[in-house]
């Protein structure tokens, strides 16, 4: 597997799910710009308890940073029966890039209450993140032989 380091935005609210033995993880899908006229996307999962400040602090179109391991999934088009590619990472950190004020609008309209260490968490990304613009990432310059 190759490792890879992301930034994109949301394009959906996180879902935290478990599995039939009880294991837990939250799904979410990240959109990358390459370039101006092109996207790329991301099915991410994170597993355990790791994952749960994720689904309390970001919804759609919030900035994130993620790092894991990149895969891809091989599944057959409902529609057309063609083979199909999505490219998917096993998360095993993330930052928040969305700042700690916008954070707290949206535990303002969810419901429910999130733990101190995960305010903790989100207080010190944004110390790492001031507001400023952050670079684009280039993903030209990432070589990955892909099967399509």
């Amino acid at each position: 597997m190759i490792q890879i380091t992301l930034i994109g935005r949301l394009t959906r609210d996180p879902e935290v799910k478990a599995t039939q033995s009880g294991d837990t993880f939250t799904s979410f899908s990240l959109a990358c710009s390459k370039g101006k006229d092109e996207t790329m996307f991301f099915d991410c999962t994170v597993w355990g308890e790791r994952g749960k400040p994720i689904e309390a602090w970001c919804k759609k179109g919030h900035q994130l940073m993620v790092q894991g391991m990149l895969g891809v999934n091989e599944y057959e088009s409902p529609k057309t029966g063609e083979k199909r590619f999505s490219l998917k990472v096993m998360v095993n950190q993330f930052e928040f890039l969305t700042s700690k004020k916008e954070a707290e609008q949206i535990m303002n309209q969810k419901s429910g209450t999130v733990p101190e260490k995960d305010i903790q968490v989100a207080e010190k990304n944004e110390k790492s993140y001031p507001d400023q613009e952050l670079p684009e990432v280039d993903i030209d310059s990432i070589k990955v032989q892909m099967p399509f």
